[in-house]
């Protein structure tokens, strides 16, 4: 992958999370984590999100 299809995965990625994107053409788990490999980024700065917002449980933060 060269750096012009990482930017590309990275806006479809960013994209499929806003829900702007079709999920048939939302890029692949694999694909993600070549585009941050090639960009030199954390996947979850590719998708433009906290690491937290990546691994937190589904009920974090809701009330007991």
């Amino acid at each position: 992958m060269n750096r012009a299809d990482a930017l590309r995965v990275r806006e479809a990625a960013r994209a499929s999370l806003r829900g702007t994107l079709d999920a048939a053409d939302s890029p692949s788990v694999a694909s993600c984590f070549a585009a941050a490999d090639v960009l030199g980024l954390s996947v979850a700065d590719l998708l433009g999100v906290a690491d937290v917002e990546l691994t937190a449980p589904a009920d974090c933060g809701a009330d007991a």
